[in-house]
C-alpha cells in the first residue's frame, strides 16, 4: 500500500523527471532511483527499465544537438574566413601601391643551409595581372547588355522560302 504523500508516476512523467535530472548533471542510476522514490511510488524493476530507455534517448538527443552545434560553428567560422568581394579588391588594390614589396627567395647559404630572402617590388607583368584581376572583378570584361527591339517585318536571312517563318503564320 502506498505511503501518504506519495503519488504514482506514469512512464511519461518518469521520463520527464529523469530528463530534468539528466540535464542538471545527475545520471547515477541508483542515486536517481532514490530521488524519484522520495516523491513518487514505483517498483524497482519498472524504474530500471524506464531509466535505461530514458538515458539512451537523452544521450542520443545530446549527441544530435552537439553535432548540429558543431556544424553551425563550422559554417560560421567558414563564413567569417571568407573575404568579401570588396575586401579582396582592396587587398589587390593595395598591392599596386608603389611601396608594396613581396618577399622572394634569392638563394641559400651553403654553410648554414639557411634560405636567403629579399624584398622586391612587383614586376610589370605581376602588376598587369593584378590590374586584369581587378577588371574582371569589376565586370569590365562582361558583355554589354543591349535592349533591342525589332521593328517591321521579319525577313528570311537567305533567299527563298523560310520554313520557320511559314510555320508561325
Amino acid at each position: 500500500m502506498p505511503k501518504k504523500g506519495k503519488i504514482a508516476i506514469s512512464d511519461a512523467q518518469l521520463k520527464k523527471e529523469l530528463f530534468k535530472l539528466f540535464n542538471s548533471g545527475k545520471t547515477g542510476k541508483t542515486d536517481l532511483y532514490g530521488i524519484i522514490r522520495t516523491k513518487y511510488t514505483m517498483g524497482r524493476d519498472r524504474y530500471f527499465k524506464n531509466y535505461d530507455l530514458a538515458i539512451s534517448e537523452w544521450q542520443n538527443t545530446q549527441e544530435k544537438a552537439q553535432i548540429e552545434q558543431t556544424i553551425e560553428n563550422t559554417k560560421g567560422s567558414l563564413k567569417q574566413g571568407l573575404k568579401t568581394k570588396i575586401e579582396r579588391q582592396l587587398e589587390l588594390q593595395s598591392m599596386l601601391e608603389p611601396d608594396y614589396r613581396v618577399e622572394e627567395i634569392v638563394g641559400t647559404d651553403v654553410k648554414s643551409g639557411k634560405v636567403i630572402r629579399a624584398m622586391r617590388v612587383l614586376n610589370p607583368m605581376e602588376r598587369r595581372n593584378i590590374h586584369a584581376e581587378l577588371s574582371k572583378m569589376d565586370g569590365s570584361y562582361a558583355p554589354a547588355k543591349l535592349d533591342a527591339t525589332v521593328r517591321g517585318e521579319l525577313r528570311p536571312l537567305f533567299e527563298g522560302k523560310d520554313v520557320l517563318l511559314d510555320e508561325k503564320e
